[in-house]
């Protein structure tokens, strides 16, 4: 199984813009919010920590795979989320007042991690963020 547990750096991204006036019209910019992701996984039991410290606020989530949780993102929007891990891919799908939102997917490597994020429902666009591994 891959380590997925570590420090990533945001350094790009693409279609963020496009995408988040689309579906998140009220909220500031995000494109280029510059943002540190933490991820920590507690012994084998399936439960990862994930911290996204932004330059205004830190958004702490802990979950175990395959359970649902209360997931906060970065635009301060709350759902309910559920994660699986395949390979070295972390696939967070949300629903929004019980129907599917879309998700994001959390691709690892040893130089960094990709985050692409999906709202089928709204828009056919993707945002896709790049982060370089620090530790």
């Amino acid at each position: 199984m891959f380590d997925i547990a570590g420090r990533y750096e945001y350094y790009k991204s693409e279609n963020c813009d496009a995408f988040f006036k689309t579906t998140v019209p009220e909220a500031k910019s995000i494109a280029n919010l510059q943002a540190q992701i933490d991820i920590v996984q507690h012994g084998k039991s399936g439960v990862y920590e994930l911290t996204h410290t932004l330059p205004n606020k830190t958004i702490q989530t802990v979950f175990k795979l395959g359970v649902p949780f209360l997931d906060e993102v970065p635009t301060g929007n709350v759902f309910q989320s559920v994660a699986t891990l395949d390979g070295n891919i972390l696939r967070i799908k949300s629903t929004f007042n019980g129907e599917d939102y879309g998700g994001r997917d959390l691709e690892f490597s040893k130089e960094g991690l990709t985050v692409t994020i999906l709202v089928p429902h709204f828009t056919p666009l993707k945002a896709v963020r790049y982060y370089k591994r620090l530790i």
